[in-house]
């Protein structure tokens, strides 16, 4: 049976589709750092990369297990369509993301209610540099 393969899932800061549909991801990162929690994300784009089986729809979810285990829904499903290649896109920008505690997050991509792919993400609490 055919299935679903990733090509990419990422989380980054932009993404740019030109108009011959070229894709260019730029600043993809897997950690942030702070001084103290909780610490908001400004904005993070999440990027993903579909070869479908065939040409057609998939729904995908996005969910962030914590450090404590918590699972978050961080937007709401969304309906992707290959067109009538075998490639489907989501980019999605998500706008002040709270981060409570430290430790690695979980972010999972889910097509069609399966879970396909995972990207860790880690918080990083730094002591305050000193001066003089």
């Amino acid at each position: 049976m055919a299935r679903i393969r990733v090509q990419a899932f990422l989380l980054c800061d932009s993404v740019i589709v030109d108009k011959d549909g070229k894709t260019t991801v730029q600043g993809v990162f897997d950690r942030i750092h702070c001084q103290e929690l909780p610490i908001v994300c400004p904005s993070l784009m999440i990027f993903a990369r579909l070869r479908l089986p065939r040409p057609g729809y998939c729904d995908a979810d996005i969910e962030v297990q914590t450090p404590s285990g918590a699972t978050e829904r961080p937007l709401q499903r969304q309906r992707l369509s290959s067109g009538d290649t075998d490639i489907a896109q989501l980019f999605h920008r998500v706008l002040a993301i709270p981060f409570r505690e430290p430790g690695k997050y979980v972010w999972s991509l889910v097509i069609d209610g399966a879970k396909v792919a995972d990207y860790p993400f880690t918080v990083l609490i730094e002591a305050p540099s000193r001066k003089g």
